[in-house]
């Protein structure tokens, strides 16, 4: 469901939970991460990634229709 409503919470979930402040330094709020994170790496390829580990996690098979596109979750 986040993946199609707001992928950007996916992003700063998963900045949240391998944060390490004694390594990183402060916590960075949502924005901010969002600001800075194109200048380290593409968000998009971040975020597929994010896609690909929560999939593979918990099982999720995409139906896809012959162009490619999602037809359905299961």
């Amino acid at each position: 469901m986040i993946r199609k409503s707001n992928p950007t919470i996916l992003i700063y979930e998963r900045y949240k939970e391998r944060h390490n402040p004694a390594k990183h330094g402060r916590l960075m709020s949502a924005h901010e991460l969002l600001t800075f994170l194109p200048m380290w790496r593409n968000p998009r390829d971040i975020l597929n990634g994010i896609i690909e580990e929560l999939d593979a996690k918990y099982e999720v098979v995409e139906l896809l229709d012959r162009h490619e596109h999602i037809i359905k979750l299961l």
